[in-house]
């Protein structure tokens, strides 16, 4: 995707057409109500993708048309985000971050 400004335009387009969650429904709070420096709250209008962070088809065309972006809640973006981070093993955690604890390179035990 784009940089700042593209996020934003596709973010307020979708959020014009409807102002819902994709996952949970809810009625989203545009970020520009929301002040600088306050917490953001859950359900603040965020661009989700469809595909989680994991998949390797992510940036593939979708064969439907359709965008591979839709607009979520804070809470729901994040929930998801972080439900795929913990299908990984501590070694896939560690060889996609490119750094591995000492152990590992020392052959130490934790």
């Amino acid at each position: 995707m784009g940089g700042t400004k593209t996020l934003r335009r596709r973010r307020d387009n979708l959020f014009k057409q409807h102002p819902y969650c994709c996952w949970c429904k809810c009625k989203l709070l545009h970020p520009k109500f929301v002040k600088k420096g306050d917490t953001q709250p859950d359900n603040m209008a965020t661009i989700d993708h469809l595909r989680n962070r994991l998949d390797s088809d992510r940036k593939e065309p979708n064969t439907e048309s359709q965008s591979r972006t839709v607009l979520s809640c804070k809470k729901c973006n994040q929930d998801r985000g972080d439900e795929s981070v913990k299908s990984l093993t501590k070694e896939q955690l560690w060889s996609r971050s490119g750094s591995y604890p000492l152990s590992i390179i020392t052959g130490e035990n934790e």
